[in-house]
């Protein structure tokens, strides 16, 4: 239901991708208004492929790359619907 809250979003049976973008003026109220595959009992029937896929890409990524970052201590982190990285500049080599 925080989905559709009209407290929460505005406009919030409206299909708009961009308004997790950002600074955008018709994005959520907070940063803890999106939860990307909700709650039980109704959760999402696709959150537990999701979550092998995304583990599945994140050991890919470990194994057969290098990540080298230009400058770790500049490196922070931004809380919004979920952590992004800030100040992030590297660079991915085969391993």
């Amino acid at each position: 239901m925080i989905h559709r809250d009209e407290r929460v979003w505005k406009q919030p049976d409206v299909f708009d991708p961009d308004r997790f973008l950002p600074g955008a003026p018709h994005g959520p109220a907070d940063r803890t208004c999106y939860v990307p595959f909700g709650w039980a009992p109704k959760k999402c029937i696709g959150a537990d492929i999701a979550t092998v896929q995304l583990m599945a890409l994140c050991h890919l990524l470990c194994t057969r790359y290098r990540l080298t970052v230009s400058d770790p201590e500049a490196v922070t982190m931004a809380l919004r619907f979920a952590p992004v990285p800030e100040n992030f500049q590297g660079r991915l080599t085969l391993r």
